[in-house]
């Protein structure tokens, strides 16, 4: 299982990469050989110094004394020493501008990898079924945009830097190695004690801290909805001060493990470190008791010393990425499930002139239970369909078949009696706006909340308004910014969902959907709306789930649900 999860995770990877572009990502190994070039070379012409300083002699081999001596002649020590100086400056220089480059095509790469995924999967989120959607935690799914994401540029660009470093390191190793193959086994010696310390007894504990993390963020933003949704009954309630309590506990496990986090990272840097130094201190110790002090070449030991304090850093990066992946997976896996989220593919299915939706012998379970077994009726143009009945009883069941967001478990519904009803074919689902029992108020002006992005019309508009009775509240705000509020909490039950209603309507469609469009609204303010709607949208198909029976008097079929059976009638 852990393997196939694994192997799920580098395809996704390997899909993103590939859709995001290779421009980049081919800059960034460019850059990284050009980094390990220059790491080379500068470590190569600090060579010569070291030997001029500890032998007191002018070294005659190398690269770079060879093209000193081809170029300038015969030269003195010093001149050799300030040549060899310029040349390992502009090196130097070289060197940091190429690992800045690295650094901006990485940082650049792994942050625009986290967006292209964004809005890809914002792209797929569209596309998924309904039946999955509803699957869907969405305070889950917002917490993964706005945290998870920005964690999957940490993971790029950690696994980068992590290349990067083993090749310097690798480079680095070999390097020392033509000079001095014993101190080299040495220093491997120690390398590994501290790869394997860290392997088995700090990367476990990050890993188990990582996947402790996310849960401990799941459960705090959970919590701090239990306490902010519903503001006004918390305030009169008794289980707020229980939640307030358990609250602070919540965060702050959230925060220890956080601080363990950054210790176990620190305590990795310190082993590293330790163990280098102390490398540094016990090979002249050796040295000296193994009396090959008067043969040890301390120009070959200096450039060794140099080149290993040098991989100390490499060292640290390996490890300490090696451990950031580690704490950062579960977000992976996190994406990993949102990313293979079951989706549909759009089409278009060309349907002419919109008749009839006709049902035949469609029948809804709920689990073991049947809602509607059988069931057989035709809608026509221009029908108000009103369907009433027990909760429970399948009204939203029926109304999600008609329209497609759901197959039926038994039967069929068709457009004109020949193409099935699919909310994927955008040709049918154009003609339909929908009207949910749990629709939304963004924070915005009432305009912004009705017209959605959509081509301002302000004709249609104020009649829209003055149809859901929002002239009063609307009118002074036509031509400003003024907000709602977070969720509408400026505005009443029934304002918010006249806003919902207003929206719909302003879409004018050929098929309008609503459910339970008055249950916030009075009466009074009910029935204008109703008596409204049937003037102005008196050749629309409107299907309308009415628990008060507002909207009878308009109905020209209606579908009554009782505990044993439906009941279908039309009023012709």
């Amino acid at each position: 299982m852990k393997t196939k999860m694994i192997k799920n995770n580098i395809l996704m990877l390997i899909d993103l990469i590939r859709g995001q572009g290779l421009k980049y990502f081919f800059m960034i190994v460019f850059s990284l050989i050009t980094v390990i070039f220059f790491e080379i070379v500068s470590l190569a012409q600090v060579y010569p110094f070291i030997q001029l300083l500890t032998d007191g002699v002018r070294p005659v081999e190398g690269v770079l004394v060879k093209t000193i001596n081809t170029q300038f002649g015969d030269i003195t020590h010093t001149e050799f020493v300030r040549i060899s100086a310029i040349i390992l400056l502009c090196t130097v220089i070289l060197k940091g501008l190429s690992t800045w480059v690295f650094t901006l095509y990485n940082t650049r790469y792994s942050f625009k990898l986290a967006e292209y995924t964004h809005l890809k999967m914002i792209e797929r989120f569209h596309n998924v079924t309904y039946s999955q959607y509803k699957k869907i935690q969405f305070s889950n799914f917002l917490k993964f945009h706005v945290k998870e994401l920005p964690t999957l540029a940490i993971i790029v660009s950690s696994t980068l830097l992590l290349v990067t470093e083993i090749f310097v390191f690798l480079a680095i190793l070999i390097f020392i190695f033509t000079i001095s193959p014993d101190v080299t086994l040495i220093a491997l010696t120690m390398i590994g004690t501290i790869f394997l310390g860290n392997r088995y007894l700090i990367s476990p504990k990050v890993v188990s801290l990582g996947v402790e993390r996310e849960k401990s963020e799941l459960l705090v933003v959970e919590s701090l909805k239990r306490m902010f949704q519903g503001f006004i009954a918390h305030k009169f309630t008794n289980s707020t001060n229980v939640k307030t309590q358990r609250y602070p506990l919540l965060y702050s496990r959230y925060t220890d493990i956080n601080i363990l986090n950054i210790l176990y990272q620190s305590a990795s840097r310190i082993l590293i470190e330790s163990f280098g130094y102390g490398l540094v201190a016990l090979i002249p110790l050796v040295i000296i008791l193994t009396g090959r002090f008067d043969t040890f070449e301390f120009a070959s030991f200096g450039i060794v010393m140099v080149s290993f304090l040098r991989l100390l850093p490499s060292i640290n990066r390996i490890t300490s990425s090696i451990n950031v992946l580690a704490f950062s997976l579960p977000s992976l896996d996190l994406l990993r499930q949102y990313y293979f989220l079951e989706t549909a593919q759009k089409y278009s299915e060309d349907i002419n002139d919109f008749k009839t939706i006709d049902v035949d012998q469609l029948s809804i379970h709920y689990g073991q239970h049947k809602l509607i077994t059988d069931l057989t009726f035709q809608i026509r143009k221009g029908d108000k369909i009103v369907i009433s009945g027990p909760s429970g009883c399948g009204k939203t069941s029926l109304l999600e078949r008609l329209i497609g967001l759901i197959p039926p478990d038994a039967g069929s519904v068709k457009i004109n009696n020949s193409l099935k009803v699919d909310s994927e074919n955008t040709d049918w689902s154009k003609r339909i706006a929908y009207l949910g029992q749990n629709s939304y108020v963004f924070n915005s002006s009432i305009r912004d909340n009705v017209v959605v992005g959509r081509e301002f019309d302000a004709t249609a508009y104020r009649k829209i308004i003055d149809i859901c009775h929002l002239a009063q509240i609307s009118m002074s705000d036509e031509n400003s910014t003024a907000s709602v509020g977070e969720d509408g909490n400026r505005l009443s039950g029934g304002q918010k969902q006249r806003v919902n209603l207003a929206r719909v309507l302003y879409e004018n469609p050929e098929i309008i959907i609503l459910d339970e469009p008055t249950s916030a609204i009075d009466n009074e303010t009910a029935l204008s709306i109703l008596k409204r709607i049937k003037s102005e949208f008196n050749d629309k198909t409107i299907i309308i789930i009415d628990h008060r029976k507002h909207f009878m008097p308009i109905a020209t079929l209606t579908i009554n649900f009782s505990l044993n059976e439906v009941q279908i009638l039309r009023k012709e």
